[in-house]
């Protein structure tokens, strides 16, 4: 059953009427972008920050007054930015980013707004050379002075990511708005507006309001959007049902009376998104299990897992629909798909997309949000994450590698090697190729060494023979002498 609110979605400019408690960071937004061609927006993992430009912006402006293209990365974040300003001229333009962004204006009469959402993924899955084109092609955009404006938005936790690029856009830093979790007050509003919004009664108001508060920050001083509507949207379920013993018809927002005990009985917010995840995790794994008898038992969890980054952030898949099926532009089903039916994988990624913990959008499949990412990578085993780590070491020693041409040494090796058997399945040729000729040159190093060791060793016990049979005839001629001067001597005395 759907509730009226978001759960893990962002708001979008259709939501204005039910989007509280961010007046004043929607205002500094606006007269921030008003006066500045580049900001940058950040702030902690489920802050809102796409929420404040997708709706709370958003409805600031006339739909004469911008033309706003939302860019994921996807597999590239610079094929994605042609091909948004390729879909917005309707075919034409998109290789010349300049003559395209003035395209969109003496076609439209409106400035293009690039707004380039969670461009931490350009951080960490994007190569070096795709983060040099697509800066450098942000500062032509900017030096060009175009009817354009850019913002970025990304997860606090990569802003130091940024400073490299300074160096390619002097003003990168110049503007930047950074967007808090909800506090108390904030909290408490989003509350009490939203469920006079959805005709919820909470009995008494005020003190179920301050149980809710305290139920969900638990302790800390503020909280994530996403958490606060999936909370909301649970509480608002289980009442429903509770009340009505039916499915909610369409839009309609009945009477709902809440209290106290209700609240008591949810439990506190890490449960219910904890919950919420392993009930949808556990269902998919028996629906698929009734049509495919030899799934192992954790093969809903390591296709989640997948979706994951080693950082424990989304990690955006790419698909493709084929008259044969799916085809996905990653590699991280490889190893499941020689091992089990595709079409096992392709009806659990359909059942989860269904039960809202994966999202589809222009042909890209993730995780509903980074809070359901990080509790995925918390709930990773040890050995899952020490494979992770392994993935990760890999990954980056590879890339170095295609650099400086410098293999592997014998310390990184130590901790890839117990792993590298479970790995092999899974690795592409380039990076097995490398791991394989790491271990062959130390290998090959420590004969050379033991070569060494021994050929040092005969050198020193020849040298050890020479000297004793030095030492010995030095020895022996020194008593030859010896016996030879008493001789003299005693000769001498006798004359």
């Amino acid at each position: 059953m759907r509730s009226p609110f978001k759960f893990l979605n962002a708001f979008t400019r259709n939501d204005h009427a039910a989007f509280f408690a961010r007046e004043e960071e929607v205002q500094r937004l606006y007269e921030m972008i008003s006066k500045n061609r580049l900001i940058m927006i950040y702030g902690p993992s489920g802050s809102g920050k796409t929420s404040l430009v997708q709706c709370g912006l958003s409805a600031r402006f006339d739909v004469t007054d911008w033309y706003p293209l939302f860019i994921r990365r996807k597999e590239d974040i610079n094929l994605s930015l042609q091909y948004a300003l390729i879909q917005a001229l309707d075919g034409r333009g998109g290789a010349d980013i300049a003559e395209s962004v003035e395209d969109i204006y003496a076609t439209y009469l409106r400035p293009a707004f690039l707004i380039f959402d969670q461009l931490e993924e350009l951080l960490i899955l994007g190569s070096e050379e795709e983060q040099q084109q697509f800066f450098r092609s942000m500062a032509a955009l900017l030096q060009a002075e175009l009817p354009c404006r850019i913002i970025f938005i990304f997860r606090e936790d990569y802003l130091a990511h940024l400073y490299r690029f300074e160096r390619i856009i002097p003003s990168l830093f110049n503007r930047r708005l950074r967007v808090e979790q909800m506090n108390r007050t904030q909290i408490e509003e989003v509350i009490t507006r939203s469920c006079a919004l959805f005709n919820m009664k909470l009995q008494p108001e005020e003190e179920v309001i301050t149980q809710i508060t305290d139920r969900l920050l638990a302790g800390n001083q503020s909280l994530g959007l996403p958490y606060l509507q999936v909370y909301l949207d649970r509480l608002y379920r289980t009442v429903f049902q509770k009340t009505y013993q039916r499915e909610r018809k369409g839009e309609e927002l009945p009477l709902l009376e809440i209290s106290q005990d209700e609240i008591e009985a949810l439990g506190v917010i890490d449960e219910v998104m904890e919950q919420f995840l392993l009930e949808q995790q556990k269902s998919v794994q028996s629906t698929l299990e009734r049509s495919y008898t030899a799934l192992p038992d954790d093969f809903t969890a390591d296709v989640l897992d997948r979706f994951v980054s080693f950082e424990g952030t989304k990690q955006p898949v790419p698909f493709y629909e084929k008259v044969d099926g799916i085809a996905f532009g990653l590699d991280l089903f490889d190893s499941l798909l020689r091992q089990f039916p595709k079409a096992a994988l392709v009806s659990c990624l359909e059942l989860l997309e269904r039960s809202r913990v994966l999202v589809k959008k222009d042909n890209v499949l993730e995780i509903a949000h980074d809070s359901l990412a990080l509790l995925i990578n918390d709930n990773r085993t040890t050995q899952q994450k020490q494979l992770n780590r392994v993935r990760q070491r890999i990954s980056n020693a590879y890339q170095e590698f295609l650099i400086s041409h410098s293999l592997l040494g014998k310390a990184p090796l130590r901790t890839i090697e117990p792993f590298l058997e479970q790995l092999e399945p899974e690795l592409e040729s380039g990076p097995l190729a490398f791991v394989r000729d790491s271990i062959a040159a130390v290998e090959q190093a420590e004969r050379q060494e033991l070569e060494q060791e021994r050929k040092k060793r005969v050198r020193n016990r020849n040298l050890a023979i020479i000297g004793f049979t030095l030492l010995a005839v030095t020895t022996v001629a020194s008593l030859v002498a010896f016996v030879q001067w008493k001789r003299v001597e005693q000769d001498k005395r006798e004359v």
